[in-house]
């Protein structure tokens, strides 16, 4: 089989972006015939991007945040991409078999069934990639581990750990032969943003305790202040580059609290570095260089099964910001 060159899938997103944007409008017009709320070309672009990348497996999920989208509207594009796999031979690089959408907390996710039930299975059964639970509550002068000792700790790890195995048992008895959205609920103990975490294999996963101890059970997904401004962050990026093809995909972007990591530099301003440069690993901790070469393993795991993307085509890179506000 022929070898699909980075200009030829470009063109073909730009194909695809509008018979999508197309069929979203069409959608929105028979729905909502009075006041039509158009989704922009780049935005249909930015999402059909997502999607293409988790239906390849290089991602095991992705969250919809590019735009509002509805159930209706996420079945809409489930279908959309069954119709274009199988209406043309040329695009046999598109295989919605293992896509599914699923909706949670008023979200939805795309996520991709063998490669999200893989990277959760074999969390659980090693312990070597098992998710840190943070609380970030805007109450704290800067972000806690949660600590599995404790009643409440334990209780929530449980209570993930447990809607992590309901979850992949969900995703293998379904089937793409009917494009529906999967309608999940989220452990009562834990928030919305700790779960989509969960399900966005992110390493570090961010929680919230409400003074309220009852907040939590209303909790939705919404806006929520923290104290992740209080402290220096490391922005982490996962990437798929080709320098030969002009390419630069990030698969994945998560942050880390640095005095998680036991951060110890003698001057903090030599670590902070451009979003275009690449953090110089002298500067880092030995704790840090360990799990950026761990994310750089796990990530070329991630990616191995799409054939046409080696080992060196992976990158994990390193930025230190301080954000004045940031909410969940």
């Amino acid at each position: 089989m022929t070898k699909v060159t980075c200009s030829e899938r470009r063109r073909e997103l730009s194909t695809l972006t509008q018979r999508l944007s197309a069929r979203l409008a069409t959608t929105r017009r028979n729905r909502r015939p009075t006041r039509p709320k158009q989704v922009r070309v780049a935005t249909v672009r930015q999402l059909l991007r997502d999607v293409l990348l988790v239906t390849s497996g290089r991602r095991p999920s992705c969250l919809v945040d590019c735009c509002a989208l509805t159930k209706e509207l996420a079945a809409v594009v489930l279908q959309f991409l069954h119709d274009e796999a199988t209406a043309s031979s040329q695009r046999r690089w598109i295989d919605p078999r293992e896509l599914r959408a699923v909706l949670l907390d008023d979200n939805v996710f795309f996520v991709h069934v063998t490669a999200l039930v893989r990277e959760k299975m074999l969390e659980l059964a090693t312990g070597l990639d098992a998710p840190v639970l943070v609380d970030v509550s805007a109450h704290l002068t800067r972000p806690e581990l949660v600590s599995v000792s404790s009643a409440a700790g334990r209780a929530k790890a449980t209570a993930l750990a447990s809607w992590t195995v309901s979850a992949c048992r969900a995703l293998l008895e379904s089937t793409s032969a009917r494009c529906h959205v999967l309608e999940w609920q989220r452990p009562s103990n834990v928030t919305a943003s700790a779960v989509a975490g969960r399900l966005l294999c992110y390493p570090f996963v961010y929680d919230t305790t409400p003074e309220d101890s009852t907040a939590v059970e209303s909790d939705g997904w919404h806006a929520q202040d923290t104290c992740l401004g209080l402290c220096p962050l490391w922005l982490v990026q996962t990437a798929i580059t080709s320098p030969s093809d002009a390419l630069d995909i990030v698969l994945q972007e998560f942050s880390v609290p640095q005095h998680l990591l036991d951060i110890a530099v003698d001057n903090e301003d030599d670590v902070c570095v451009q979003q275009t440069k690449e953090t110089d690993l002298r500067l880092l901790s030995p704790r840090l260089n360990v799990l950026r070469a761990h994310w750089q393993r796990q990530l070329q795991r991630r990616v191995a099964p799409s054939g046409d993307t080696t080992r060196n085509d992976v990158r994990v890179r390193l930025d230190r910001r301080t954000l004045h506000r940031v909410a969940l």
